[in-house]
């Protein structure tokens, strides 16, 4: 049974507090590369102002942010055809389950975002690791994956804490 005890909703300024440490443990989780906390914090309160971004996210009936989605409304760099590029889908580990139903909120969120928008959705996973489970999301929710994404120079990253499931 899917867990109902949540709603999915367009975040707002006012949710910056609840959002940025959610932000920055998926980044902790997932990012590639250090990570400039001015800067997410930046680019965080331009997406709950609608500043060329969108977050949504998973509201728990308590009132807690249980996972976000980040979108970037851009265009591709050969075209000024727009796109909704998906930046991040991250639900808290304490969330997570094959029955909770919030990563597939988010997904469906931005999908209807994007078909709001009447523009496609470009999403793709950047990490060095533990993506199956995401993959398998991602291809229920989005169809067959169009194209990879390669890392070359990997080796040159700074080692970061790994936060573990």
């Amino acid at each position: 049974m899917t867990d109902k005890s949540f709603s999915v909703l367009i975040a707002k300024q006012e949710h910056i507090e609840l959002v940025l440490p959610l932000v920055l443990l998926s980044l902790k989780e997932t990012g590639l590369f250090e990570v400039n906390e001015s800067k997410v914090r930046n680019y965080v309160i331009n997406a709950l102002l609608g500043r060329g971004s969108i977050c949504g996210i998973v509201l728990g009936n308590d009132k807690s942010v249980q996972g976000f989605v980040l979108l970037d409304i851009s265009e591709t760099w050969y075209s000024n055809e727009k796109v909704l590029a998906e930046r991040e889908v991250f639900v808290h580990p304490d969330f997570r389950g094959s029955k909770g139903g919030r990563a597939r909120a988010l997904c469906e969120l931005a999908k209807k975002i994007a078909n709001s928008l009447s523009i496609p959705l470009y999403v793709g996973l950047e990490s060095e690791g533990k993506t199956d489970a995401k993959v398998r999301l991602y291809e229920r929710q989005f169809g067959k994956p169009t194209g990879s994404l390669f890392l070359y120079g990997a080796g040159h990253l700074k080692p970061r804490d790994a936060v573990e499931h």
